[in-house]
């Protein structure tokens, strides 16, 4: 894994990353992120960003220096998100197709489910101001 960063940003990193899977300048692994170099899987973005919180809590850094973590971390979220997402390759266009006809289905089976749901909702609450006969069926004389 090559380790090169700008020689301004080993000099004065944004921010200083310390996590069993990265250890290093924030640049370098948004560096790293971007060429596949580091895997973005093993590193919770959201414990870094509370770490930054908590380093920057009692010195007030300058806006600019809050803005580029801003922005690294945005990126940094960015490449993870496509990471995660299921990625389309060629010849896989039919795949994504059913996929995508998998998940319409099930949008109009909970469209469905939820229209029965709202139905119920209106027959219970419409059931609150009938009442039952007192006397069993079976008890009532025929004629």
């Amino acid at each position: 894994m090559s380790r090169e960063v700008a020689p301004e940003l080993e000099r004065d990193p944004v921010y200083l990353v310390r996590t069993a899977a990265f250890d290093g300048p924030i640049e370098l692994l948004l560096t790293l992120a971007q060429r596949a170099e580091v895997d973005l899987g093993a590193i919770s973005l959201a414990s870094l960003t509370d770490d930054y919180l908590r380093a920057i809590e009692h010195e007030r850094p300058p806006l600019d220096r809050l803005a580029a973590f801003l922005v690294i971390g945005a990126r940094l979220v960015q490449l993870k998100a496509a990471a995660l997402m299921p990625q389309a390759q060629v010849g896989e266009e039919e795949d994504l197709q059913a996929w995508e006809d998998a998940i319409k289905g099930r949008l109009e089976e909970y469209k469905r489910f939820k229209e029965l749901a709202e139905s119920l909702m209106r027959r219970h609450a419409s059931g609150r101001f009938t009442f039952a006969g007192l006397l069993e069926p079976d008890v009532i004389p025929q004629a």
